[in-house]
């Protein structure tokens, strides 16, 4: 089933150029490494590595939006990996990524990704999920 989406997120992001200027949001050791593992790289050539990190929350806003399905598919493949989901998590429930900045593909595999990490058999997480559905639909604003 994983396999399923994510070559959906793969299909819903193909293409896309690398974001242009900076890829961190200040300047510090850490996002100078970030700046080293990405500037000029495609979201597909990035090691495993950077997806495993909590890097998400230094990224600009630009980068996050086109870094995102790495994200996505690092937790995909190994649901245990701390930081790739809970940062993309967080950052789709407090609005730190845009629904504006996706295509209607785009938004319909990171709603399928988010169905999956918050997961039906949760009960005190579908309040999480539908506050996400809501947003990211356009239906209100973020949680």
């Amino acid at each position: 089933m994983s396999e399923v989406l994510i070559a959906a997120i793969r299909d819903a992001f193909a293409d896309l150029p690398p974001p242009r200027g900076p890829v961190v949001t200040h300047d510090c050791p850490e996002c100078h490494e970030v700046t080293r593992l990405l500037q000029g790289r495609r979201w597909g050539e990035v090691e495993d590595t950077f997806y495993r990190s909590d890097a998400f929350a230094l990224l600009t806003p630009a980068a996050r939006a086109y870094y995102l399905p790495g994200f996505l598919i690092a937790w995909l493949r190994e649901p245990g990996t701390p930081w790739a989901g809970g940062s993309v998590a967080y950052a789709l429930e407090d609005g730190g990524v845009s629904r504006e900045q996706f295509t209607p593909a785009q938004r319909v595999a990171i709603l399928a990704w988010a169905h999956r990490y918050y997961g039906w058999d949760q009960p005190e997480r579908r309040e999480d999920l539908r506050a996400i559905e809501a947003h990211w639909l356009g239906l209100g604003p973020p949680a």
